[in-house]
């Protein structure tokens, strides 16, 4: 089945379900040999040897990933009294993406 997006008259090209797809698989692709690159291990280390480093300036980092995007934030954090600093990337965006995200996947699926 194919999904062709165009304007009136239009006959520029079009979206192909199979287009969409391989997309899909070089972003997949590119994020596993990035998970290849940095082992759990490896990143976890860096965590703590940063959150040390970051200590020395009454501050600490929260690192915790978005459930809608799954991509790490970091908040950084005043020690003394808990208030955020930053966040980096800001949640309201990831929530943002995650509900673009969402929106193109129903729209995709109700075109199909």
């Amino acid at each position: 089945m194919t999904l062709q997006v165009s304007r009136v008259g239009d006959s520029g090209p079009h979206i192909t379900r199979e287009k969409v797809g391989q997309e899909v698989e070089v972003k997949e692709t590119k994020l596993e040999k990035f998970q290849e690159k940095v082992s759990k291990e490896k990143l976890e280390e860096i965590v703590e040897e940063t959150k040390l480093a970051i200590d020395f300036f009454n501050k600490k980092l929260d690192f915790k990933v978005h459930e809608g995007t799954d991509r790490i934030m970091v908040k950084v954090v005043e020690k003394d009294t808990g208030k955020i600093i930053r966040e980096i990337p800001p949640e309201e965006i990831l929530d943002l993406a995650a509900r673009i995200d969402n929106f193109l996947g129903i729209f995709l699926d109700e075109k199909a």
